[in-house]
């Protein structure tokens, strides 16, 4: 694995205190969309960077997790810029060219990427690798994580808990289908759903059941598990909210289609693509449907009222987010690539050459070299407290409490399809 911390941060103060990326012969880029067009939205370009790739190589896709914007590329690399200031922290090599790179996510202090056959995570702020773990099975689908473990699905209809220090498996759940879209794991729970319409919640720990429940037809979405709501969408043309914690269905909202993309949480909105009917607006309370229309295609970001959407033709329209009623639209098919950002309205858009450009509401404050500053200085750790701890006497030991049921328990003990089994705890099964 090759990895390259960007050298170019440092100069990029230049360029990115105009907001301007340098091209590859060293002139300054256009804007990815004009001012004016962007001003009739009272919208204004915040930064506009570079992702500094390799020629012929191309962007595929932007994922924006916390305080990281990774660029994707065809070439298996992962590029990560700073969200708030558009500075080029690092980048890293992961797959072969052609090969997928699923993720990333993020733990609490590190990002995770999951190719066909491994996982890697790396410090989020310089893209150091702490961990690099070959699997003896094929992935299907991102892994997520708390640190030490990581919770992923594989192809030979598995999901598997390792540890990935030493390459333990500590449980497994065999669930007779793939496991294709990303889990969710919130807190001590980790939520899955599987490709025959399974879905499954249990505690991280030990896999634990929490609920389960069986649709009509597969699941191919990643799990959205948010403020006690767990959000599912189905081949079964249907988008389910549950209770996390209980599994009691709170709502379920049908459509004519099956649904196949993601649905995105923003706010007390639901938004979801139903690929043979239109895009839908929805509350998260009771799943009541707020607008639907039949020219949008894709969430992009929401600032209160107004929500950013992509419609069919490429561009980006600003609607009421209560009624979905268009309030600008800005010209934007050059620019095919959008991060969802469901956490306010600024907007991430870029081209497959690199490009990529931040966009906020007129009247946000200007970038200013102070914020570079302070994205450049390395992180200064306090020193823990030294806390003295009392010697108890040491108390007899208890007698082992009896083994609770485990209706997750693999029954079978088939080696994966791909080689051999990782390393296993003794209780794994």
């Amino acid at each position: 694995m090759n990895q390259r911390v960007s050298v170019v941060a440092v100069a990029g103060i230049c360029w990115l205190a105009v907001g301007l990326a340098p091209a590859a012969e060293g002139e300054l880029q256009p804007d990815l969309i004009p001012a004016s067009a962007l001003a009739r939205a009272d919208l204004a370009k915040y930064w506009q960077a570079g992702a500094a790739l390799w020629p012929g190589e191309r962007v595929i896709r932007l994922k924006l997790i916390d305080e990281n914007l990774y660029c994707m590329t065809d070439r298996g690399r992962a590029v990560a810029l700073h969200a708030d200031t558009g500075l080029l922290l690092w980048s890293i090599d992961l797959a072969a060219s052609g090969d997928k790179v699923l993720g990333p996510t993020h733990t609490p202090d590190a990002v995770m990427f999951t190719t066909d056959t491994k996982v890697v995570q790396c410090s989020r702020r310089k893209g150091e690798v702490i961990y690099n773990v070959d699997l003896p099975f094929a992935v299907s689908s991102a892994a997520v994580g708390d640190g030490d473990r990581a919770y992923l699905g594989s192809t030979n209809g598995r999901f598997y808990c390792v540890r990935l220090y030493d390459r333990i498996r500590l449980w497994q759940v065999r669930t007779d289908r793939a496991v294709s879209g990303t889990p969710a794991l919130e807190g001590r729970l980790v939520y899955f759903a599987a490709e025959d319409g399974h879905v499954y919640a249990c505690r991280a720990v030990n896999k634990q059941e929490l609920f389960q429940r069986q649709l009509s037809a597969g699941v191919f979405c990643d799990m959205v598990c948010r403020d006690n709501a767990l959000l599912v969408a189905s081949r079964d043309r249907s988008l389910y909210c549950y209770n996390a914690i209980t599994g009691r269905l709170r709502w379920q909202f049908r459509t004519s289609g099956p649904l196949i993309d993601t649905p995105v949480l923003a706010g007390d909105t639901v938004f979801f693509f139903g690929r043979r009917e239109a895009f839908f607006a929805a509350t998260l309370a009771e799943g009541t449907q707020r607008w639907k229309r039949d020219d949008l295609c894709g969430f992009i970001a929401r600032q209160d009222d107004t929500s950013y959407l992509r419609d069919t033709s490429g561009d980006i329209v600003a609607v009421e987010t209560a009624t979905g009623k268009t309030e600008a639209v800005i010209p934007a098919r050059g620019v095919p690539l959008a991060a969802i950002n469901d956490r306010d309205g600024t907007l991430f858009v870029g081209r497959p050459d690199g490009a990529v450009m931040s966009i906020r509401p007129i009247g946000v404050p200007y970038l200013r070299r102070d914020d570079l500053r302070k994205v450049l200085q390395p992180a200064v750790e306090a020193p823990a407290p030294v806390v003295e701890v009392p010697v108890e006497p040491v108390a007899p030991p208890t007698p082992a409490a009896p083994t609770a049921p485990d209706p997750l328990r693999s029954a079978d003990d088939v080696p994966p399809v791909a080689g051999g089994v990782l390393e296993e705890s003794g209780d794994g099964e």
